[in-house]
């Protein structure tokens, strides 16, 4: 079938302006009894949305590559496909006209009239070819996809294509043949003929809810937006959960009285300094500075030990230099001197919090940087252990690590930083409330992507 775009151009345009309803049938090829679902889309959904869809409603897992194809052979040369971009950029047609982008095109541009037919491909190992045919078109302006009824369970990923799956099934059906065991032990419990509907549905509502999740989430912070066009929403659950929690989209409400308490640290350490501050000669501030910042400011479960050098106290240097960075000091010739902006902020508190919210340091590299952020959407959310959604999301976004402990390790530079705010240790959470304008601080800095 050819990509009719003059045929397209002919809809009727008050149809598309109320918007259309699509119920398709979705076909698995080469499997008897026949493995097959009815669903309902609108006319207006894109072909990487309606891939989401299937994949939920026939039962697949999303591990491999697919396509979208017009034509009766997937794998003719001269069939017209639509795939991802990783895929257009590595493709080895010379005649890149042969595929096209999925991104953006719906299906109401390929399926045009009841009967009309589209291929859709997934895994290109095992070869799974869905023929989805236009049932049925009729104006409706609801945008849900819903499973209506289908039959039979989706084959096991990787189960080697129409021939691995029935010698599977023959093999499930043999407790005497010799591979039996092994093959029951990896398909688990894989129960043929099962098909729950309502389940599906129930998938479907989950995905639409993510998705609006992710795209409030995105729209409200330029950081989390980039964060997740590097990651799958199926493989990342608790961070969709954390994003809910967070409430982005909503602005940070506080008051100059709670920023006061909120960057107490940083406000004396700016009144310390006064005009300037000499250092130590190895450029640490001197002990009497340090002896004042531990008796005058309140260290919650973060206690100073042993005497009053710089060097003992990672606290100490951990203000100094987060100072530094966020441009409200700077150190000249042995010496600490505030900042033009440091002598303006230091009376307006809500503007201060919104500058260091823009400076906030969030890692040395990129995989700091991502487990930073991963952790402040934790925090955002009034999560106290984001070690789960780290241990979940810094694999989903390409990184690997020796020791689970190492995405907890990344997330340090982010973390340390709440401290200065008052945030419990993690040997302290169990003991000691979390102020409010922890998570505050957090979504302030998820909602700004400038630097001031």
């Amino acid at each position: 079938m050819p990509f009719d775009q003059e045929k397209r151009n002919t809809l009727p345009a008050d149809d598309l302006a109320v918007g259309r309803r699509y119920q398709l049938r979705i076909t698995l090829d080469g499997i008897e009894p026949e493995i097959w679902r009815t669903i309902e889309v609108p006319a207006s959904i894109t072909l990487p949305d309606l891939h989401d869809a299937l994949q939920v409603v026939m039962g697949w897992e999303d591990y491999h590559l697919h396509k979208f194809v017009l034509g009766d052979n997937p794998w003719d040369s001269n069939a017209v496909s639509f795939v991802e971009q990783t895929e257009l950029d590595e493709s080895y047609f010379d005649d890149v006209g042969r595929e096209r982008l999925a991104e953006g095109v719906r299906i109401e541009e390929i399926l045009i009239e009841p009967g009309d037919e589209v291929l859709y491909v997934y895994d290109y190992g095992d070869g799974w070819l869905h023929h989805i045919a236009l049932v049925e078109v009729r104006k409706d302006p609801d945008q849900s996809v819903v499973c209506l009824e289908g039959a039979r369970a989706c084959p096991p990923e990787d189960c080697g294509g129409e021939f691995g799956y029935t010698e599977l099934l023959r093999v499930l059906d043999d407790p005497e043949d010799a591979e039996y065991e092994h093959l029951s032990a990896w398909a688990g419990i894989f129960e043929a003929e099962h098909f729950d509907v309502i389940d599906v549905n129930a998938q479907l509502d989950n995905r639409a809810r993510r998705k609006a999740i992710l795209a409030t989430a995105a729209a409200a912070s330029p950081l989390v937006g980039a964060l997740l066009t590097r990651v799958h929403p199926i493989s990342v659950p608790l961070l969709v959960d954390a994003l809910d929690a967070a409430h982005l989209s909503e602005a940070v409400e506080i008051d100059d009285t709670d920023a006061t308490v909120a960057l107490a640290k940083i406000t004396w350490l700016i009144d310390h300094i006064g005009d300037k501050l000499k250092l130590t000669p190895a450029g640490y501030l001197p002990p009497t500075s340090v002896a004042q910042m531990r008796h005058e400011l309140d260290w919650n479960a973060w206690p100073f030990i042993g005497g009053n050098r710089e060097v003992d106290h990672f606290q100490a240097t951990l203000l100094r230099e987060s100072m530094i960075k966020f441009g409200l000091i700077r150190k000249v010739k042995g010496e600490l001197l505030p900042t033009a902006r440091a002598t303006k902020l230091r009376s307006e508190p809500r503007k201060l919090w919104e500058h260091v919210a823009s400076r906030m340091p969030r890692g040395n590299d990129d995989a700091e940087r991502d487990a930073g952020l991963v952790a402040l959407i934790a925090t955002a959310a009034g999560i106290d252990d984001a070690d789960p959604i780290l241990l979940e999301t810094m694999p989903a976004l390409g990184w690997q690590a020796n020791h689970s402990r190492a995405f907890t390790y990344a997330a340090a530079t982010s973390r340390r930083f709440l401290f200065l705010l008052g945030a419990p240790s993690s040997t302290e959470r169990a003991k000691l409330p979390v102020p409010p304008w922890i998570p505050m601080f957090a979504r302030e800095v998820l909602r700004r992507d400038n630097r001031v």
